[in-house]
């Protein structure tokens, strides 16, 4: 009953031909493995999406992304998820042309997760048609919820090394670039965040801790 539903709404918002075994029919162009997300939810994570050699037409409330932390600590916003829909649609990918519609989410988020496993999947059904391992980091490295001098100075700390999670812009060096992102969010805040714990493999969402 509950593919038969997934069918009858997919065909009534113009998606001909869809079924929910058909996960082998989607092409996902990632924009980067290595993504910047910050706690007032002003950073994107991009997909290019094909389903069928097409750009999917789903429309973005259909589209969901979820983010589990396997290894470092997030700290995301109260009210917000890490299971949701998409915010914005382009038509054509911009990052890479031709590789089908571009679907992005904006998340609220503190800290830095070190392997964090992304799935793409449709609202209501939690089989995923893409997952990838990427790593999340944002300038509130000090995971309070708000990007501040505390940030600033925790990452001056660590210039000239590779700390992972101070190498805001992954190019594998802590220096003035990340310094420049940093700046560039100064003051962005989320009034209240709540911790999420690594979970395991067997695991679809985080968990929170409250």
């Amino acid at each position: 009953m509950k593919t038969l539903a997934l069918v009858a709404l997919l065909t009534v918002i113009g998606v001909a031909g869809w079924s929910v075994d058909s996960l082998s029919q989607y092409s996902v162009c990632p924009e980067r493995f290595c993504y910047l997300a910050c706690p007032s939810g002003d950073a994107s994570f991009c997909f290019c999406i094909k389903y069928n050699d097409e750009p999917l037409q789903l429309h973005t409330s259909q589209v969901y992304m979820k983010i589990e932390c396997l290894n470092g600590s997030l700290h995301v916003c109260t009210g917000e998820t890490l299971d949701k829909a998409a915010y914005l649609r382009q038509d054509t990918c911009i990052v890479d042309p031709g590789c089908g519609g571009e679907y992005c989410w904006y998340f609220q988020i503190g800290g830095c997760c070190l392997e964090a496993l992304l799935s793409l999947h449709l609202k209501d059904d939690p089989t995923p048609f893409y997952q990838e391992l990427v790593v999340i980091k944002t300038p509130d490295v000090s995971g309070d919820g708000l990007v501040d001098l505390v940030d600033m100075t925790l990452l001056l700390d660590e210039m000239g090394g590779s700390s992972t999670c101070y190498d805001l812009n992954c190019d594998g060096i802590v220096d003035e670039l990340d310094l420049e992102i940093v700046d560039l969010h100064f003051n962005h805040y989320c009034e209240q965040m709540v911790d999420t714990e690594e979970s395991s493999w067997g695991l679809i969402k985080s968990i929170y801790r409250k």
